[in-house]
Order: C-alpha cells, then structure tokens, then sequence
C-alpha cells in the first residue's frame, strides 16, 4: 500500500475493511463473481439496516434470479451471502499520518506520460492546471499515441502462463486478446542470447524460418481478464478457451492466479521483447 494512502488514512481518521471476495468466490464455485460477496460484506459492515433484514433479502433476491437455474447455483450465492462475514478491519496505525512520500521509481515514459496521464490515471485529472495540458498541445481534445504501454496496471487476479510443450504455434491466442497482452515473437540464434531463461520452440512453419525460436510472450501487467460470462470465468478466459492445445498434452495456455511479487509475472512481451520485433530476420508475429 502506497505511503500517501496510508497517511491518507491517518490523517482523515478513516476506518479500513478488507475482505478476499476472489479467493471466496472460488471456494464456493462462482468464478470471478465477487459482487454478492461484497454486497453482503457491505450491509454487515455499515448496518445501515439490521443485518438479519439485509441477509433475508439477498437470499430472497438470489432466490428469484436463479431460482430457474438450479439449486445449486442458488445454494452457490447463499453461501456468497453468508461468507460476507469474514472481512477484517485494517489497523490504521497513527504514526502513517507522518509518513512521507514513496521514493519516485525512474522509468523512460515520456515527459506526457509521466505529468498527464498517470496524475489522471491516479484520479488526481482535475488538480492538473489548463498550462500542463497546453505544454503538450492538448487543449483541443486530441492525445498522444501509445500511453497505454507505460501503464502496467496488473488488475486481472488470474492471469495465462504458457507451455511450450503444449503449443502447437497457431497464434490464435494473440488474434483474440482484444488488449495486445498476448504477443508471438520469432527470434534468431543471435537474438534468443540475449534473453537469459526464456523457453522458446522451434519454428514449424514456414520453411525460410525453420532453425528460428518462437515464444508465445503474455504480458500480464497488462492481462484485463475478458473472461467468458458464466460462473467458470476465471477459469475460461478468451485465450485460454481458443486455445486447441496439443490433443494429448492439453491446452498450452492455462490461468493461474496473478502475483505481483512473483518474478515471472513482472516481465512481459511488451517489457522486454518488441525490441526485436523492428529487426530482420527477427520478427514478431501478429
């Protein structure tokens, strides 16, 4: 948690709960649908009308919405209702009200990313003066190209990981990620050296490429989860579903749980690979 936050919170003498909607949502088998959880944590919490009411009314609404799709799922949202409980108050401690600000991480975003886009992104768009919109050329509503590649934001909770074992090299994974997250990229002997423990296959197909290294890169920092609507979503996203795998093996792209600690969800096709995709004969496909 971020340093002003926590001073935020000091300062303003707000009281802080949290609750895993993710993680209990698929211990009780709904997917990535949390909002029942958080329903329920919610009523709990403020008691804004007594708690017994609010719990008869959520399981009577539950009831009528999917009633017609069986018990189960009916019994599925019921115990989302009941699991509303298990939230925990943060201690705020008083000493956050002095701490100062984070240390400034240095990147090469440009000068526009890093004094308009991300002041907005952080929901701080309206403290911004007109002069730091005219500095840019801004102030007729247009906007530079490509700041999308400067946010990582890491939102998604399951995220796809490949293997290469199971790959067959059709690309479909890229052709259907509608946020470029999922990249192929084609490399030589030369190029694959310069990436220490990166898992490649060789190419199959076509022949002038034959001897070169293909790797299917997910940039999970950018992964927003455009599962499938249903109550498996986080197990079925766009990717994972189109994927044909090998018939033996199985699907060669599967979701796993995002960590934000973990080394290899910190790299990413966008982060260390496209600087080949410019070069001959290297090359990224799609």
């Amino acid at each position: 948690m971020p340093n002003k936050v926590k001073r935020y919170f000091a300062q303003n003498n707000i009281t802080v709960y949290t609750i895993n909607a993710t993680k209990i949502a698929q211990e009780i088998g709904l997917g990535n649908r949390t909002n029942t959880i958080l329903q329920s944590a919610f009523f709990r919490i403020t008691e804004v009308i007594p708690v017994e009411l609010a719990v008869e009314k959520m399981k009577a609404a539950a009831l009528k919405s999917y009633g017609a799709k069986g018990q189960d799922v009916v019994d599925k949202n019921y115990a989302a209702i009941d699991r509303g409980g298990e939230y925990q108050q943060l201690t705020v401690k008083p000493e956050w009200a002095n701490l100062p600000d984070d240390e400034v991480k240095e990147d090469n975003a440009p000068a526009f990313v890093k004094e308009v886009v991300r002041p907005i992104n952080a929901q701080a768009g309206d403290l911004l003066p007109v002069s730091a919109f005219a500095k840019f050329g801004t102030t007729d509503g247009s906007w530079e190209v490509g700041t999308a590649a400067y946010e990582k934001r890491g939102v998604e909770a399951f995220v796809p990981a490949w293997n290469k074992d199971n790959c067959i090299q059709c690309n479909q994974c890229a052709y259907i990620c509608p946020h470029a997250a999922i990249r192929p990229f084609v490399l030589t002997n030369d190029e694959l050296a310069g990436f220490d423990g990166l898992e490649t296959l060789e190419m199959k197909a076509p022949a002038a490429m034959k001897g070169m290294h293909f790797v299917i890169e997910p940039s999970v920092l950018d992964c927003l989860g455009c599962g499938r609507s249903n109550l498996f979503a986080c197990q079925s996203k766009n990717c994972a579903d189109i994927c044909p795998g090998n018939p033996k093996l199985g699907k060669a792209l599967t979701m796993v749980p995002f960590n934000p600690d973990a080394a290899d969800m910190k790299k990413g096709g966008t982060q260390r690979l496209p600087s080949v995709s410019g070069r001959v004969p290297g090359c990224r496909l799609g």
